[in-house]
Order: structure tokens, then C-alpha cells, then sequence
């Protein structure tokens, strides 16, 4: 075993590092022991086996769980090449896998000279946890079991509730872990939460029990005083735009229009998803390559909702006192909604557009109905992931029955409260269909980028493969894909680099082989290339392409899906994109396993926000929203919650000016 320590301010990436000093970042078969990456961490608050203060744990990657014979082999390697850390050391199972690893072989570990701490035991003894860092105004509730909150409520558990949604603030009088429910709610909400042992006990809790007030989560205390309605009010409208959106819909095109009919011009008609797939249609790409299908235009959505009634329905919807006050309610009503756009009636002629459509594939074919709105892939709002595509099966009769349920899912719950707080008029949204026969048993799928984000290498493309029907795009909790940075010139085996490989191939197996790289290559170049002229991007170093990619069942590759990257979206709506150094931005460790600190430094009074995204554009996290005065900031990163995979940071700066300032930065989570 050998251990090596690594300078953060010169190596910001394992990756980086292990280049430097030649050790091969490619998994080459080898044993576990060989292979194997973990984690050396002290925990002065937790009291060692020895029984000093302070003991030191070894863990490892996310989804490992090795046998009690490797974990044996580890302990007796760490301590024989670190002296300090004799009967100072435990092994730490982390995430499910390992824990129940360690269940199944307990007796083992019991009969053994090996401690074991689990994650409860690292929390014994301690008052208070800081799990998500930032503020947040409402009305202070003690919760009962069962009752529900509104989205305003600052709440109070002493146990932790089965589900929990939108809330402005969480506190726990038992201990939550950074992996909780909860702390995945307060996360996605970008909420403050903490556990706060015996918080009915304190005064400063109690006594503002029912009042509205200010909460605040900081590293070693938290804040909690009166606030006004006016502050409540302010807080959240300081999270909105501050104009109203319209996004943009043609319906003078009122027929459903072959693929290769479609123009790039034509997003507005029919949608950006399907716009860009018929546009790379005309790339003189072989015939299997992208598929052929049909678009249904925005006009047919404006259509059927008109002759339903729905647009006055939801015209009453929305001004309904109820509705928008009770959460529950707007919940109820959308669902009720859905539910009878797809129960309503097509008009007649619709029906039979549909129809002609549905015949016009060869027969037993399945149908993939993908959803292509108007407020997707817009300069500063991807919208990805908000929607829903639907696969038509032989078996369900009309083809109508599927398109109604994309047009529904307009109006699932998470899609309008993200319009809603993006100001995207409702009534202007509008729902395009892209149909094309369904993909089925995929031996791979997976994501690429015509330019490396995440590594920050040159001359590189970045793609993450996972096999069969696993998409990188929403994957399993235990799914590790393929990480390759592909040579944008070149060939062959030397012209690409496998940062990490599958965790669901045997043999340490090549998801994506040569061959398929090589091939791949070509088509992203073009892509890059063609879309670059489109969207007047050529000389634009901020400007490339997102792709999804398929090998089908035939063993051919198939291209599913091609938008601008989020940087490039980004650039849209900002004065300038500014490089991470100008900010001293740093983020430390990276990669990380739980958690990180981001650093950064204001010249002035500025609004931050930051995100994280996935490599499709979708926002996984946002971590920052506010105004921050001029200085040194840190701001706490927790990636407990997500798969290991390569995100990116995005830090926007909005001054007084209205000048906006971006930059990205690579996060690799382990």
C-alpha cells in the first residue's frame, strides 16, 4: 500500500494529481487492493478505541462494499504504513451498500481486533449539526404527527417525518444525517436545516413558536429572531426575476409535419428538442443515425385545450384565493387537471391528424412520444427534466391516449411551480410532441459534451456511458457510469483516455469500445460544427453541444437528443463570462465524497446565486441565492445525496448595475 498526499493548491483534482506523479487513472483488472480509493479522515469530536479524544476512520467510494477479508487487509496495511494510526483507527461503513455488507459478516467483525463506527456514532454526544447553510424567513410551527405545512413554515420536529414538502426552514430535535429525507428536502429547496438537540428547551426557540421569524444555519450556531411580513415577502420575491417571461409560440403551423420537413427556425413552431433532432437529419449522417419520426406542432396543444375549455378553467384556477394560498390545494387541483386532460376528447380532426400519423409507422411499432415545449433550452432556464415523454405500446390503442398524457405533464406539480417562480406565463407555455419509433433493450446510452467541463482538459470531448437501459440522465442510486475523455483529432487506441470505468460491466469491460469511439467522434464533430454556424457561435469558446447517445438494440449507435450546453445558455442572458481565477474561486476537496467548502472573492455588494448541474443541463442543486457583501465568501457544498459522477458549478453574479458575471467550474463527486 502506498500513500500519497496531495497539494490541493496545486493538484485541484485526484485526476490531475495521479497523472502528475504517473500513477494510471484507468482500472486495469486488477485486485481490489490494487484498485481500490479511500478515504483517511480524523473526527476530533469522536473518542478514539484507545479512549483519547479524536479517532481516525478509512472509508470508501459511495457504492463500494467490500468483504470483511479486504476491509481486514486495509486496517492491518494503513496501520503498518502509518504508525500514528494504531488503535486509532475504525472502519466507517458508509451508504447502504456497505452497511449492509457489514450487517450480513458482523460476527466477524465482532470476533476481530477491528473497531467499527457507523454514522449514528459519530453524532453521540453533539448539540447541534448544521445541515444545510443558508437562511430563510416564515412562520416558526412546532409540527404534530401528521399535520402538514404550509410552503412559508419554518417547522419543528422532534421526529422525522415520513414525507415532507416545500417548506422555508427545517429544524430537528433528533439527529438527522446529511443522507436524511430531510436533508434531501432542504437541499432540493435550498432551505435552512439543522439538528437542534432539545431546540423546545432553549428560549430563543420557544418563545417564537407561532411568531414569523428569521432562521439562520451557520457552521457553528444558527439564528433565529422576529421578522416582519414585509420581510418574509421581500426574502422570497428577491429569489424571482424580476419581469415577467413570454416565451415565445408560432401557431401559424397547424399540421404535423415530417422530420425532415422541420427547419432549426422552427423551435418556435414545434419545440427546441424537436427542432435541433430534425435539424441533425440534414447532417448527411448514415439513415440509422437519427431517428425519423414526426413533429407535432404547438398548435395542436393551443388547439385542444381551447376546445376543452381548459385555458378559462385554468384561468380560475390560478386566481382562485385558495390556490394560491394552500399548497395542498394547488397540489389537488393540478392533479385534478391532469387527470382530465387525459380523459378529455380530441377534437374530431385532430383525432384523425393523429391517426394518420400513428399509421404511418411500420405496424407493431412502439411509439416514443417526447415532450418539446416553448420554456425548454432557453437562454438562462434549461427546463430539463420538468416534462414528461410517454412510449406508446401497440397494445394501447389510439395514439391520441399518449399524446394527451405528454400534454398533461405541462402541468404536473414541479414543472409550474418552477414557472411559476421563474415568472413564465402559464398560459403562454405550450407543449409540442416528438414522435419517433421507441428505442428498446439498448446494450448502452449515454452523454456527450463537445468540449471537457468537467476535467477542464483541452483538445478533449467528454462523454459518461452507462450499459443497457440505465440512463446516465436520471440514474439508478447504485449506477456508476463510463467516464472517457475522448480526443476531439485522432484515433484509435491512443486517442482516448478512461477516467473511470462502469461499475454494472464485468471484467473491468469497455462500455464504449474502440470502435464506437471512433465513430462517435466523427458525428460530434459535425454536430459541433453545424450548430456552432446556427446559433452564430463559431468564435465563441464558451459554445458547445450536449448530446445523448444510444447504442440500440442492432449494435449501432443512434443519436436521441443535441441542445447548446449550459454554458452556452448561460452566456445569453450575461455581460461576460468571467474565468474562476478572476474570483480566486476555489473548491476544497474536489473530488469530494460529502462535503465541500467553495471560496470565492467579491470586489463588491453583489447577488450570487450558484447551482449545480448534471451533465444534461438539469439542475440538480441550488446552493447559494442571495445578497453577499464584498470579501471573502464560503459557502458549504454537501453531495452526500448525489451519485458519483462529474457536475458542473455555476457562480452567477448579478451588481446593482445589472451587469451579470458567470463562470463554471468542474465538481467530481465520489
Amino acid at each position: 500500500m502506498r500513500v500519497h498526499y496531495m497539494h490541493t493548491e496545486n493538484h485541484e483534482a485526484h485526476v490531475e494529481f495521479a497523472r502528475a506523479i504517473g500513477i494510471p487513472t484507468q482500472a486495469n483488472g486488477n485486485s481490489f487492493l490494487e484498485d481500490m480509493r479511500g478515504l483517511l479522515i480524523y473526527h476530533p469530536e469522536v473518542t478514539a478505541p484507545s479512549g483519547e479524544q479524536g479517532v481516525y476512520t478509512f472509508e470508501f467510494q459511495q457504492f463500494d462494499d467490500y468483504t470483511y477479508d479486504i476491509i481486514q487487509q486495509t486496517f492491518d496495511l494503513l496501520g503498518a504504513t502509518l504508525p500514528f494510526l494504531r488503535n486509532n483507527l475504525a472502519y466507517l461503513p458508509l451508504h447502504r451498500r456497505a452497511v449492509a455488507r457489514y450487517n450480513v459478516e458482523r460476527a466477524l467483525y465482532d470476533a476481530s481486533r477491528i473497531p467499527v463506527l457507523l454514522e449514528g456514532d459519530l453524532y453521540e454526544g453533539i448539540d447541534y449539526i448544521p445541515l444545510n447553510l443558508t437562511e430563510g424567513y416564515g412562520r416558526l410551527r412546532l409540527m404534530e404527527i401528521g399535520e402538514r405545512p404550509d410552503p412559508r413554515d419554518i417547522v419543528v420536529f422532534e421526529t422525522i417525518p415520513n414525507d415532507l414538502p416545500r417548506v422555508g426552514g427545517i429544524i430537528t430535535t433528533v439527529v438527522q444525517t446529511p443522507l436524511s429525507h430531510v436533508n434531501l428536502r432542504a437541499l432540493q429547496n435550498n432551505v435552512p436545516n439543522a439538528f437542534i438537540r432539545d431546540a423546545l428547551d432553549i428560549e430563543a426557540v420557544n418563545d417564537l413558536l407561532d411568531h414569523i421569524v428569521y432562521y439562520r444555519v451557520d457552521a457553528d450556531t444558527f439564528a433565529l429572531r422576529l421578522a416582519t411580513p414585509d420581510e418574509v415577502d421581500a426574502h422570497y420575491e428577491a429569489l424571482r426575476p424580476d419581469e415577467d417571461q413570454f416565451p415565445p409560440r408560432d401557431l401559424s403551423v397547424q399540421q404535423i409535419t415530417p422530420l425532415d420537413d422541420i427547419t432549426f427556425d422552427q423551435s418556435i413552431a414545434y419545440g427546441a428538442k424537436t427542432s435541433n433532432l430534425a435539424t441533425m437529419r440534414s447532417f448527411a449522417f448514415p439513415d440509422y443515425l437519427i431517428p425519423d419520426g414526426f413533429g407535432i406542432p404547438f398548435y395542436f396543444y393551443d388547439e385542444f385545450m381551447a376546445f376543452n375549455g381548459f385555458y378559462e378553467r385554468v384561468e380560475t384556477m390560478l386566481a382562485a384565493p385558495d390556490f394560491q394560498a394552500d399548497f395542498s390545494i394547488q397540489e389537488q387541483m393540478l392533479e385534478e387537471l391532469r387527470d382530465d386532460i387525459e380523459d378529455a376528447d380530441l377534437p374530431q380532426w385532430m383525432f384523425e391528424a393523429i391517426t394518420l400519423a400513428q399509421e404511418s409507422f411500420p405496424e407493431g411499432t412502439n411509439i416514443r412520444c417526447r415532450s418539446s415545449t416553448n420554456n425548454e433550452d432557453l437562454p438562462g432556464f434549461s427546463g430539463a427534466g420538468l416534462y414528461d415523454s410517454k412510449t406508446h405500446n401497440t397494445d394501447e390503442g389510439h395514439l391520441g391516449k399518449t399524446i394527451k398524457e405528454v400534454f398533461a405533464s405541462l402541468w404536473n406539480f414541479r414543472a409550474f411551480t418552477e414557472r411559476e417562480f421563474y415568472r413564465i406565463d402559464h398560459l403562454q407555455a405550450a407543449m409540442g410532441v416528438l414522435m419517433h419509433a421507441n428505442f428498446k433493450e439498448e446494450r448502452a446510452n449515454g452523454v456527450g459534451i463537445t468540449a471537457d467541463p468537467i476535467y477542464g482538459s483541452g483538445g478533449n470531448y467528454y462523454l459518461n456511458t452507462q450499459v443497457g437501459e440505465d440512463l446516465v440522465t436520471n440514474p439508478d442510486n447504485f449506477s456508476i457510469p463510463e467516464e472517457i475523455l475522448l480526443a476531439i483529432e485522432g484515433s484509435g487506441p491512443t486517442a482516448y483516455e478512461i477516467i473511470r470505468r462502469s461499475n454494472l460491466v464485468p471484467n473491468n469491460d469497455q462500455v464504449m469500445p474502440l470502435a464506437y469511439l471512433d465513430e462517435l467522434r466523427g458525428y460530434m464533430r459535425t454536430i459541433h460544427e453545424e450548430f456552432a454556424l446556427l446559433f452564430d457561435a463559431v468564435d465563441e469558446e464558451s459554445f458547445s453541444m450536449d448530446i445523448e447517445y444510444k447504442i440500440d438494440s442492432t449494435d449501432r449507435l443512434a443519436i436521441k437528443q443535441a441542445r447548446p450546453w449550459i454554458g452556452f445558455l448561460d452566456q445569453q442572458t450575461s455581460t461576460e463570462q468571467i474565468a474562476p481565477s478572476q474570483l480566486q474561486l476555489s473548491i476544497y476537496p474536489n473530488p469530494m465524497v460529502q462535503d465541500a467548502v467553495i471560496s470565492f472573492e467579491l470586489p463588491q455588494n453583489v447577488e450570487v446565486e450558484s447551482w449545480l448541474f448534471d451533465l444534461t443541463g438539469r439542475p440538480v442543486k441550488r446552493i447559494q441565492h442571495g445578497n453577499l457583501p464584498a470579501g471573502m465568501q464560503q459557502i458549504r457544498l454537501t453531495v452526500g445525496d448525489l451519485p458519483p459522477a462529474a457536475y458542473v458549478l455555476r457562480l452567477r453574479l448579478e451588481h446593482g448595475s445589472g451587469k451579470i458575471d458567470f463562470t463554471t467550474v468542474r465538481v467530481v463527486v465520489q
